[in-house]
């Protein structure tokens, strides 16, 4: 098994990542931690998902204590409406209700955009406590348009056409 795999359940309205956190356990720069990317999840009409889960000890730390991954016993928490999470000593499932029963775009998302290209994002977070330890979740996934689709268009109150150019210019038309 791949360090992170999906599969899409209920006819397509339901993403579902599978993590396997014992094995993709490592020491990073200043902590263990669980962190790997799905680069391309193809969704109809031509969009992609790329998206990124990490599993962090709190606090961060580079003791023999993280070192491996420990859990006493198995977690579940989240929204099912949303976002819905559930973790053993080896794995971790997260399951990101995209679409609603009728085909729209689930509302109950955290989304956001991403600060360089205005990217449809999804961030969420979770923390969850066990006897061995504190866990945080994070989940980040970019939606990118299809490849040759022209960009959004997207308007922001108080942004437009000045009448007469740009005033920083010192011309007038």
């Amino acid at each position: 098994m791949p360090p992170i795999d999906y599969a899409f359940r209920d006819k397509g309205n339901v993403l579902q990542l599978t993590c396997d956190v014992a094995a993709g356990w490592r020491r990073a720069t200043r902590t263990y931690c669980f962190s790997e990317e799905c680069r391309k999840i193809e969704l109809s009409g031509g969009l992609a998902i790329r998206a990124r889960v990490s599993l962090f000890p709190v606090p961060v730390t580079l003791s023999d204590s993280a070192a491996g991954f420990r859990l006493s016993c198995d977690h579940q928490g989240g929204d099912h409406a949303a976002i819905y999470y559930s973790i053993t000593p080896e794995s971790l499932r997260i399951d990101l209700r995209l679409y609603t029963a009728d085909g729209e775009a689930n509302g109950w998302l955290p989304w956001d955009h991403t600060v360089e290209a205005r990217k449809l994002c999804l961030k969420w977070e979770e923390m969850f406590y066990d006897s061995a330890g504190r866990y945080r979740v994070v989940l980040f996934a970019v939606f990118n348009p299809p490849p040759n689709a022209p960009g959004p268009v997207e308007w922001e109150r108080g942004e437009g056409f000045l009448v007469g150019g740009l005033p920083s210019l010192g011309r007038r038309r």
